[in-house]
């Protein structure tokens, strides 16, 4: 059978789902979805994060000042009372190798400043430490705030 050529071939359309076009855009859209449903999760899950993040780091102060208070009030019972000058005398071994910190160096605060030591003074008995927190000045609210062994011990 010959072909007429004044008849143009019949075309049969492929269905939709069968076209190559089809599955580009349906991926895409797919796409879309998926980052919209992530970014709706994101913005439930993050601030609860960011919350945990600034506990943690509070939290770490206060272990850290605890430590170093515990470290310093033994200091003073094998030294007769006297509490030392400085945190450096915490981790320098005494006559007999000994240290009162487990660590080769005082430990930084959380936002990687050296803790604030006051030795006892007239009408302060007990030493004081302390960290200024995030952004190193005193004073301070949330993660600026000031942490220091006598508002830990005034919170429990």
């Amino acid at each position: 059978m010959e072909a007429n050529p004044s008849v143009p071939p019949v075309r049969i359309e492929k269905p939709i789902w069968k076209r190559t076009w089809f599955w580009v855009i349906a991926a895409g859209v797919a796409c879309f979805v998926g980052l919209v449903i992530l970014g709706l999760l994101a913005t439930l899950v993050v601030p609860h994060v960011l919350q945990k993040v600034h506990v943690a780091t509070r939290k770490k102060a206060e272990s850290d000042i605890i430590e170093v208070r515990n470290a310093l009030t033994e200091y003073a019972l094998a030294n007769g009372g006297r509490f030392p000058d400085s945190l450096g005398a915490l981790v320098t071994p005494d006559v007999n190798g000994r240290t009162y910190l487990d660590s080769a160096a005082v430990p930084k605060d959380p936002w990687g400043r050296t803790y604030v030591y006051e030795p006892p003074r007239p009408g302060h008995p007990r030493p004081t430490i302390r960290s200024y927190g995030r952004d190193g000045e005193p004073g301070g609210e949330g993660d600026d705030a000031d942490v220091d062994d006598r508002w830990i011990d005034a919170a429990k």
